[in-house]
């Protein structure tokens, strides 16, 4: 039952989405640069909490980013396996949507972009609350573009962002283990 409400929900998004597309040339070209770019902005997050703050804020920071340094290829990796497991090919693809951006139609679920977006976020708000709150409004506009650009269904990006945050509640709560066994 619930993989036909998923069904349901991905096929009105993509066809209201569709119908959607194409309307305002302006929006098109916006969404295009958020769905192929908007990623960047996360990884220039992460540069940010390597060299930011001064003192007990700084080195909080340096180890947020170490501990999303390690979730990023954890995430990678069950992405790529659960991938494997089922095969979707991108909303372009099947002709049911236009591309905005140029990509290869293959993969689909679920999304890496929301996946790693959503587990730098989880990550970083323990340890940089502002930076991780950024990194989340950031991770859902990144989601939201990839779907009005054809590149994922919206369970896609759901399912990556639960896979996300899952991965970095555990890097969490591995921290919460070590901060209290230290």
């Amino acid at each position: 039952m619930p993989a036909a409400v998923l069904s349901q929900l991905d096929a009105r998004t993509i066809a209201t989405v569709s119908s959607l597309a194409g309307r305002s040339a302006t929006v098109d070209r916006i969404v295009a640069v958020l769905a192929r770019h908007l990623a960047k902005a996360h990884v220039l997050l992460l540069g940010a909490l390597v060299v930011g703050g001064r003192g007990a804020m700084r080195r909080r920071h340096r180890e947020t980013a170490v501990r999303i340094g390690l979730v990023l290829p954890l995430t990678i990796g069950v992405v790529g396996m659960v991938g494997q497991l089922i095969r979707r090919t991108r909303p372009f693809a099947g002709g049911q949507i236009p591309s905005l951006v140029d990509h290869a139609p293959g993969r689909s679920f679920p999304s890496r972009h929301a996946a790693c977006a959503a587990a730098m976020a989880t990550v970083a708000l323990r340890g940089a609350p502002t930076i991780g709150k950024l990194m989340a409004t950031l991770g859902a506009a990144l989601a939201a573009s990839r779907v009005y650009a054809g590149l994922h269904y919206p369970s896609d990006v759901v399912a990556g962002g639960l896979i996300g945050v899952g991965l970095g509640m555990l890097v969490r709560q591995r921290e919460t283990r070590s901060v209290s066994m230290g």
